[in-house]
């Protein structure tokens, strides 16, 4: 979908974008396995931030949500430098 014919959609189905987005996170937040919810995160689950894996594969390793994975990695990283 070209940029123009993406933005005549979402002019024409502009509730359509909150729901997909909803419905996408959902998928993939974890609430059912999410063990670790408010939990400090240990070193070995530090240590799995920089491996290669993906972070789809590292949520259903340590069940932690891909949200959750993405902002610790950022923040981590922020600290590093």
């Amino acid at each position: 979908m070209c940029y123009i014919a993406n933005k005549i959609y979402r002019k024409k189905y502009p509730e359509r974008r909150n729901i997909e987005r909803k419905r996408y996170y959902k998928q993939f937040s974890g609430r059912d396995i999410n063990f670790n919810h408010r939990q400090h995160w240990t070193i070995s689950e530090l240590n799995l931030l920089f491996e290669n894996i993906t972070d789809r594969e590292l949520h259903q390793l340590i069940g932690r949500s891909v949200k959750a994975i993405q902002v610790k990695r950022s923040r981590t990283r922020k600290i590093s430098q």
